[in-house]
């Protein structure tokens, strides 16, 4: 049986939604089907049942590069999935682990006329540990940390056995120093590249994690899977987000610059992860 990198993906709040919001159920399939998997260089197959997604490679990764790049990838598409769905109040729960995974491939086949299926040990554990998780975002088991890129996608223990990782999924908070509470240099980064739009998308996210985390409303052991999230980036970025709150989120004030237009367009057409 093959050994694949797989990428599992849980729908969080998908039975409400089927429920009580069926009106928004085109708009999360229309993001889905937009995503940039589905066009992506290279062999990736992407298989959906309900709330579920599952992506994992059908090249074989023979190099250290082709490791890197399949990890590269599933990040970013999580990550990708994510930014879709945001404007939309939809978040995810996803799990990549390495392992045996069989697929009897398209149909019609030479073999199979009819039936599509996939099963595996990597399949199981990705079932079993998603469902263990108490929290939101994007998770790896200890044999992919090894090979994420470091400097986007940077780990996080999760576990005290160090089995299972969350990994940050907001590269504009890394790559423009957000730890302190002086944004000097973040503001000239952002408004010299141009890319102020990307860093809307990452503040939102973090301003859904406090809202739902603080969120009465919502079962207490929902609110803690936000809270959880939220805490680890607390943790790393205590200067954002102590300024954050402080400000009761006002981006504009907080860094000196004019995102309101961005974060409006957040789950439009006019938004980049539209």
């Amino acid at each position: 049986m093959p050994e694949r990198f797989l990428l599992y993906i849980d729908l969080l709040g998908f039975t409400e939604i089927v429920k009580n919001k069926k009106n928004l159920l085109p708009s999360i399939f229309h993001a889905l089907d937009r995503s940039n998997v589905h066009t992506h260089p290279g062999s990736f197959e992407v298989i959906q049942f309900s709330d579920t997604i599952i992506v994992y490679n059908e090249f074989e990764t023979a190099s250290p590069d082709d490791i890197r790049y399949c990890v590269m990838f599933l990040c970013e598409f999580a990550q990708e999935i994510q930014l879709r769905l945001l404007g939309r109040n939809v978040f995810i729960r996803s799990f990549m682990t390495y392992g045996q995974l069989e697929d009897t491939g398209p149909t019609p086949s030479e073999e199979y006329k009819h039936v599509r299926a996939i099963w595996g040990d990597s399949l199981i554990t990705a079932y079993h540990t998603e469902k263990t998780i108490q929290a939101v975002g994007l998770f790896v088991d200890e044999s992919i940390v090894p090979h994420l890129l470091k400097d986007i996608f940077v780990p996080h223990p999760y576990d005290t056995h160090n089995s299972i990782w969350f990994v940050e999924t907001t590269p504009m908070l890394r790559n423009q120093f957000f730890e302190e509470t002086d944004f000097t240099y973040a503001k000239f980064n952002v408004e010299s590249r141009g890319t102020e739009y990307l860093l809307a998308y990452d503040l939102h996210y973090l301003k859904c994690l406090f809202d739902h985390g603080h969120d009465q409303s919502l079962q207490p052991n929902v609110r803690s899977k936000y809270l959880t999230t939220w805490e680890i980036y607390r943790q790393e970025y205590k200067g954002l987000c102590s300024v954050l709150e402080d400000s009761g989120f006002d981006f504009d004030s907080t860094l000196d610059i004019n995102l309101t237009p961005h974060i409006e367009k957040i789950g439009t057409p006019e938004g980049a992860f539209g």
